[in-house]
């Protein structure tokens, strides 16, 4: 592998999928000729590994880490082992498993570390995830009333999904419960994800830039929504989708096409180019 130079870390659903959660072939076939050596293309999702692995093995392009669970774990691509991790404390999980318990919303709470699912729902939910890669999980959801019972130490993220209309009052609760002892985050229009104090994007994007030696005004970052953002503070160069959310694009440097106007591709090219940059 040539001398990485530059470095790009690319969000995966709003940004390089479309909106049918695909990578197209017009994407692949791009992102391969744009890409030259000492440029590395990596991928830094919310998703976990079990996820991830078919777009990165799609793409066929990637060959340094890539950043999964909204940066709490970096892992290789080829064999998928674990360089970097950051987990949450068992207090943070306890203190958002009580707040759910007694709480007024309908919820789906996912606690991961790679395949390693904790899943509990209030019986009134409906599950949230059907058709999707997730969908083989709807089984195996335990009422939250017995969340005693299982030991939640050692997980990295919670992602909790819930009705839309009440996406902005959960994520207030949760903030206002965990202070600054935990990192919450929207990820979607019905969805809060949650990490270890100061873990998000961002950070993993600064410790996977430190690991190659690439300096941050090398790194461009991709992405559309607020868990992106973290990213867009320390890159030095961010790119927003044009389909993004509105304050995430004015954080941007840059705004590109859309997810389903192949933008990813159109920023790779210019930052290649050096029409992107610092």
């Amino acid at each position: 592998m040539a001398a990485i130079q530059k470095l790009i870390a690319c969000d995966l659903d709003g940004t390089l999928l479309d909106s049918h959660s695909l990578i197209t072939e017009e994407t692949i076939a791009g992102l391969r000729t744009a890409l030259v050596p000492g440029v590395e293309f990596t991928i830094c999702s919310g998703r976990e590994q079990f996820s991830i692995m078919r777009f990165v093995e799609q793409l066929g392009v990637i060959h340094v880490p890539i950043i999964a669970e909204t940066g709490a774990v970096i892992q290789d691509p080829l064999d998928w082992h674990v360089i970097a991790e950051w987990n949450l404390a068992g207090s943070v999980v306890r203190g958002v498993l009580d707040l759910l318990k007694r709480g007024r919303y309908d919820f789906n709470f996912f606690l991961s570390k790679g395949s390693d699912f904790v899943l509990y729902k209030n019986a009134a939910a409906p599950f949230f995830l059907e058709n999707t890669p997730y969908g083989k999980l709807s089984l195996r959801f335990e009422d939250i009333g017995v969340w005693q019972t299982h030991d939640v130490e050692g997980y990295r993220k919670i992602a909790i999904r819930c009705r839309p209309e009440e996406t902005d009052a959960l994520k207030h609760d949760l903030e206002q419960t965990l202070g600054a002892s935990a990192t919450v985050m929207k990820s979607d229009m019905n969805c809060i994800d949650v990490m270890g104090a100061g873990v998000n994007k961002g950070s993993g994007v600064l410790t996977l830039s430190s690991m190659l030696g690439v300096e941050m005004k090398n790194v461009m970052v991709l992405g559309d929504n607020e868990t992106d953002a973290s990213m867009f503070k320390v890159a030095g160069v961010s790119v927003a989708m044009a389909n993004g959310d509105p304050e995430v694009i004015r954080m941007a440097r840059y705004v590109a096409p859309s997810n389903d106007e192949h933008g990813v591709v159109t920023a790779v090219q210019r930052f290649v180019s050096g029409e992107y940059h610092a």
